[in-house]
């Protein structure tokens, strides 16, 4: 996972003015296998392996992301969502 906690993301403005920020997961990094370097490169791309490669991703190292961020991760979880069970 990539994080950079001196540019946690950047925000896009909505027509209404609102703002939101956007913090992007990569695991294309150098440290990675090739295999686990492809997970974030396409969404909801490939084989059920593949979706649950990145289901986890998302569970697991997103809720870590937001919690280095300093969000409270409790409030934002949606059950609704797959990876949230990881």
């Amino acid at each position: 996972m990539l994080y950079n906690s001196s540019e946690p993301g950047y925000n896009l403005e909505g027509r209404a003015g609102g703002q939101q920020l956007v913090t992007i997961l990569d695991t294309d990094l150098a440290k990675n296998s090739p295999g686990d370097r492809q997970i974030t490169h396409w969404l909801y791309g490939g084989d059920d392996a593949y979706r649950l490669k990145q289901e986890i991703v998302l569970g697991i190292a997103g809720v870590r992301m937001l919690d280095a961020l300093g969000f409270e991760t409790r409030r934002f979880v949606s059950i609704e969502d797959c990876n949230v069970s990881f």
